[in-house]
């Protein structure tokens, strides 16, 4: 599915449909985008830009309904330029510009134009990294009709970076070169359990296990030394089967081995108060080190 909007010469979205019966032909209002010239604003490389109020109002350019969709993100990213219907009025996405049909322009989303062209011609290891961690926190707070679609719908960005990667090795939505550090996901506080996930879909220790947004705590996880070693924590062997080698979707199993300091832990819920959230406690203890696998 990712070829197609890879190599798309246009994307047609429709952003305001809540399903694919609803199309695409929506009733809109784009007196809601007048812009009004206030300007021309130099950036820091010399570059210049028309500005209008289209442009400072950020809200004209959120709320799609496909934005909380999970196969919409590697669509938008992968598309090369993207046409958008929303009541708001067209709008026009490339990798350099938006552009609003009544007029003001905007820098895209870095998180979305450039991955792609980055990623295809000049890109830095590091970089790469930090932009798929950034992917997976957008991704794993979208939804998905079904479960089992939590991989097949990150596949084509899985093997667009593959190749700018080297021939990596990717694990159920983790890359094997960043290991450890990208293990330190955690899910949001307020992570209510929803529907179970019947079917098996990743090892325990990718993200892509849960059905729930996930995020790397600052103070643990630096996205600045996603690739160094961890102290203490070595990777010995980690390894996933997929129903096809090789498309990045449908895992069966997986493994992961490590060598390391252990230390005791228990861990215990709070009683929970009225209006909060039940974050639990851990508490540990240091008797001894040991190493093990």
């Amino acid at each position: 599915m990712g070829e197609y909007y890879r190599n798309s010469t246009l994307t047609i979205a429709a952003d305001d449909a809540k399903s694919s019966s609803e199309g695409f032909l929506q009733p809109r209002r784009p007196t809601a985008v007048h812009g009004a010239p206030i300007g021309v604003y130099v950036f820091p490389d010399g570059s210049r830009r028309h500005l209008d109020v289209s442009n400072i109002n950020m809200g004209l350019w959120t709320g799609s309904k496909l934005e909380g969709r999970a196969w919409t993100l590697q669509e938008r990213v992968l598309s090369s330029r993207i046409l958008h219907y929303t009541h708001k009025g067209l709008f026009w996405e490339c990798r350099t510009e938006s552009w609003h049909e009544a007029g003001g322009s905007r820098r895209p989303y870095s998180e979305y134009q450039t991955v792609q062209s980055r990623a295809e011609h000049e890109f830095d290891q590091q970089e790469l990294s930090w932009r798929w961690e950034s992917l997976v926190l957008n991704y794993s707070s979208r939804q998905l009709s079904v479960l089992t679609d939590k991989l097949p719908a990150l596949s084509g960005l899985a093997a667009m970076y593959k190749e700018a990667h080297g021939q990596k090795k990717y694990l159920a939505g983790i890359w094997a070169h960043e290991m450890p550090r990208c293990l330190m996901w955690s899910v949001l506080s307020s992570y209510k359990p929803s529907e179970p996930v019947l079917a098996y879909r990743a090892p325990s220790w990718s993200w892509a296990s849960m059905n729930a947004e996930v995020y790397y705590p600052e103070e643990e996880y630096d996205m600045l030394n996603i690739l160094k070693p961890l102290p203490g924590f070595n990777i010995v062997d980690a390894d996933v089967k997929e129903r096809s080698p090789g498309s990045f979707m449908h895992v069966t199993e997986g493994y992961i081995i490590v060598i390391g300091t252990l230390y005791s832990a228990r861990y215990f819920n709070r009683e929970h108060q009225p209006g909060s959230v039940d974050r639990g406690s851990l508490e540990t203890s240091f008797p001894g080190l040991h190493k093990g696998e």
